[in-house]
């Protein structure tokens, strides 16, 4: 299992709350991320995720974040990832990213339980791709990744 699996899908799931958000010059660090995003969801290894990949790398996402395997995501087991995101990006980094992602996930749970199901995680996932899609070819380039951290910081 990638470490940067949980990551990935938080930062998906930050996308999926500003999905309307206006395109802007990508932020630092974005390329790195488009490059890690794609190296987790390329299946096929042609530089571009397609719908299938994108629904696949999400879904093994939501696996890796659901560390107890009851089909939903506790806000316990997102602190379970906090080290490894300290390693990947760096202790001040990782620990807001925690913040982040735990206000997030908070936000996709639609009936309050204080649960993310994967219904939840999922439910605007092909919305997010197209908006992501910007030529509308239902792939995403790397060019196309890298915006993600733009939209999801910027309303």
């Amino acid at each position: 299992m990638p470490i940067m699996k949980p990551f990935l899908a938080v930062t998906f799931s930050l996308q999926l709350l500003f999905c309307t958000a206006p395109v802007h010059a990508a932020l630092p660090g974005a390329d790195a991320l488009a490059k890690l995003i794609l190296s987790q969801f390329d299946a096929n290894s042609d530089s571009k995720v397609d719908t299938g990949e994108w629904n696949e790398g999400l879904s093994d996402s939501f696996a890796s974040l659901d560390t107890d395997g009851d089909d939903s995501i506790e806000m316990d087991e997102i602190d379970g990832i906090s080290g490894e995101l300290n390693k990947e990006a760096g202790e001040a980094v990782g620990v807001l990213m925690t913040a982040l992602i735990k206000q997030v996930l908070l936000s996709l749970d639609t009936n309050g339980d204080k649960l993310i199901s994967k219904e939840e995680f999922t439910k605007l996932s092909d919305a997010m791709f197209a908006k992501l899609d910007a030529d509308k070819d239902t792939m995403l380039t790397e060019v196309e990744l890298a915006e993600l951290p733009t939209k999801i910081l910027l309303k």
